[in-house]
């Protein structure tokens, strides 16, 4: 288990160690609250540019469907790797995370 998850637990079992996780939890409020800031400041911009700025309309691109059945068989291979890593290994890694979670197992004695 990470610092944050054992400052968690600890924090459900006994709420006198909740001081200790600050350290923690402070630097994401705080990123949390400068991403909001720039999303702000970011969409004031955006519309600022649109009345300022030109934009020069550029043709739609052409889609070409049949252009997919000539990808490389590497590309196929990857996608499927990816694929069964995702759908497969990390829904696992988090079944298994709750069951050391509910025993009460910890590896890191």
């Amino acid at each position: 288990m990470g610092a944050v998850d054992r400052c968690v637990l600890d924090y459900i079992t006994d709420n006198s160690k909740w001081n200790e996780c600050l350290f923690l939890i402070f630097p994401g409020v705080v990123l949390t609250g400068l991403s909001f800031l720039s999303i702000i400041v970011y969409g004031l911009l955006d519309k600022w540019s649109e009345r300022y700025v030109p934009k020069k309309a550029r043709p739609p691109e052409k889609i070409n469907i049949k252009a997919v059945f000539r990808f490389d068989a590497r590309f196929w291979l990857v996608s499927l790797v990816t694929v069964l890593y995702y759908g497969g290994v990390t829904p696992f890694l988090a079944a298994a995370r709750y069951v050391c979670f509910i025993h009460n197992l910890d590896n890191t004695k």
